[in-house]
């Protein structure tokens, strides 16, 4: 019997050792997860912009824009925030690009800083490097941007063509969706729908844009990663046709080169990004 307990006590004492080192393991395994997960390991529930066209008292194009961004962050210390990279120039020429305002959905403001990227991009850096972000968090962006012109001559006319969310996340987006409001000298024409695409760059797969009243409105879902939307609407001729005397192009043809969105991976080592 005295042998038959010290094989008992053995065969559980393994089991428990076991146990234990598997516990380890796994405890370690789940660090190390952690320890090794991107910046880029989160997920965007939806992105939404407002554009507001119109024209100046010389016939320049303007455009204000307001981008909402739902963020999904993982529950656990990994990132501090986001960042947005907005092109300073378009079809060769500046757009006087101003950053009005970065907010939460509250209106309270946030946190943020810029830089240039290099690749003539004004990047918005928001968050807090002492602070960070877990579970939904939503981030408002205000800016406006002027001669953001283009003419297509193989459309009869004018026309609102735009990349929304861009084609340079590394996140998926549950939704994107887009309004376009425009001035009174600057409508929709009613002889041509408002177009809307989605997919990869290049895609021709269409999604859904209705026009009522002036607006424009679009959306869809289950965008993929460095998937857009790009919006395009047809504008009244006429009295929506003015000279841009500055770079002698019809002015209220509005187009847009592709917007980079992108994670923020870090301010510096010392944050541990």
């Amino acid at each position: 019997m005295r042998g038959t307990g010290k094989s008992i006590c053995y065969d559980e004492c393994m089991k428990r050792l076991i146990g234990g080192v598997l516990t380890i393991l796994l405890l370690a395994s789940g660090l190390t997860s952690i320890a090794t997960a991107s910046t880029n390991d989160f997920t965007f529930k939806s992105f939404h912009a407002d554009y507001y066209l119109g024209a100046d008292k010389e016939g320049r194009s303007t455009l204000k824009t307001v981008e909402t961004l739902v963020a999904e962050f993982p529950d656990y210390d990994q990132n501090h925030g986001i960042e947005r990279a907005i092109p300073k120039s378009y079809d060769g020429h500046s757009t006087g690009l101003k950053i009005i305002s970065v907010a939460n959905q509250f209106g309270q403001r946030l946190n943020y800083t810029t830089y240039d990227d290099g690749n003539d991009n004004n990047v918005v850096r928001i968050g807090d490097a002492d602070k960070y972000v877990q579970g939904e968090q939503t981030y408002v962006i205000t800016y406006t941007r002027r001669d953001v012109t283009k003419y297509f001559a193989n459309v009869p006319d004018d026309e609102f063509y735009w990349d929304t969310n861009g084609t340079q996340w590394s996140q998926p987006f549950g939704e994107v969706s887009v309004t376009v409001y425009t001035d009174k000298n600057i409508s929709p024409t009613q002889s041509k729908t408002a177009s809307c695409y989605q997919g990869a760059e290049g895609s021709s797969t269409k999604c859904t844009a209705t026009t009522q009243d002036g607006v424009v409105n679009a959306s869809d879902s289950n965008f993929g990663v460095g998937e857009n939307m790009t919006i395009a609407v047809g504008l009244r001729q006429g009295r929506s046709v003015a000279i841009n005397r500055r770079y002698g192009k019809r002015s209220l043809v509005f187009g847009c080169c592709r917007l980079s969105l992108q994670h923020w991976l870090g301010w510096s080592p010392v944050f541990g990004f």
